[in-house]
């Protein structure tokens, strides 16, 4: 195994690494032999398709090129696990973002992919076929709940087709932000050395008639946010990084989705990335019960660099 790092290590033993490395959107990759004039041993031309974490790309023993999962490294690859590509992602037929009105939202969900099915969760944990609601048709997001935001995680499969990446479609009602319960059911009702949790709006702000006709317009006028991922990679008391604000490290990192809504109509984002515990002193519960996050675009989860106007 060779790895293509850029670390350029030649070690008597132990891990090889390249001078160069490799783009995951593809590029030209040639082996050549070491005679003079060198011949090409094998190559892709012009370059090799996008890549992504987990799953390998290559030829089997027919010769045919194609991504494998599980990869097999040291072993060779298995033409039944052959893959002609990925899946294309679901989309939704209402932009996310902050929405207005106290009415029932349709949304529906859609794959250009032929033949592919929709899996979905409002949970915001990760969906898969084991996890999750096949989606057969629009889904109401307002219900009876009266909720602030709705989220909506969904992957297609379709076969022959490596999953697609998981899509997120936050919803903010903007009417009930102002109301959002100080408890919302489900959530911890205590943080670490925090006297209690406090996930509402201000009272002071939200319950002030000289302030309460001025929020949605407010909220309209901002920037908005974002980072939806599995509540016990942020709540649970064993691995929750939010419940242990203090641990630091890539074993304190999980995996999450970021949306950004431009108040100006301008595009944002919506990219899959990590997410982490950010700060010194201010991660320290007695210090501020309240903690600031960072985000990580790497391999693992998606586009490496987050690229936004």
């Amino acid at each position: 195994v060779v790895f293509a790092s850029g670390k350029d290590r030649r070690p008597d033993a132990g891990e090889l690494h390249t001078s160069f490395k490799l783009d995951s959107s593809g590029e030209y990759l040639g082996l050549f032999t070491a005679d003079s004039p060198r011949q090409t041993a094998g190559e892709y031309a012009p370059q090799f398709p996008p890549q992504r974490s987990d799953y390998s790309y290559g030829l089997n023993a027919a010769g045919e090129a194609g991504y494998f999962d599980p990869p097999t490294p040291r072993a060779p690859n298995d033409a039944l696990a052959l893959f002609e590509g990925f899946c294309a992602d679901p989309a939704s037929s209402i932009p996310a973002g902050l929405t207005e009105g106290t009415q029932h939202l349709a949304v529906e969900l859609t794959c250009p992919t032929p033949g592919a099915e929709i899996f979905y969760t409002l949970d915001a944990s990760e969906p898969s076929r084991t996890n999750g609601l096949r989606y057969a048709g629009p889904l109401d997001l307002f219900g009876a709940t009266r909720s602030p935001s709705r989220i909506v995680r969904a992957v297609a499969y379709a076969p022959g087709l490596l999953p697609s990446n998981h899509a997120t479609f936050s919803y903010v009602f903007v009417a009930y932000v102002p109301t959002q319960a100080a408890d919302p059911l489900g959530f911890p009702s205590t943080w670490p050395n925090a006297p209690a949790a406090d996930y509402a709006m201000d009272p002071e702000i939200a319950g002030n008639a000289a302030y309460a006709s001025l929020i949605a317009e407010g909220l309209r006028s901002l920037a908005t946010v974002s980072i939806v991922c599995d509540f016990d990679d942020l709540f649970g008391a064993v691995s929750g990084i939010y419940a242990n604000p203090t641990q630091e490290g890539i074993a304190w990192e999980r995996a999450a989705s970021a949306e950004l809504f431009q108040p100006d109509g301008r595009a944002g984002f919506r990219q899959n990335c990590g997410l982490r515990i950010q700060g010194g002193a201010s991660r320290t519960p007695e210090k501020s019960p309240k903690h600031s996050f960072r985000l990580i675009f790497r391999g693992d989860y998606g586009a490496t660099r987050l690229r936004c106007a």
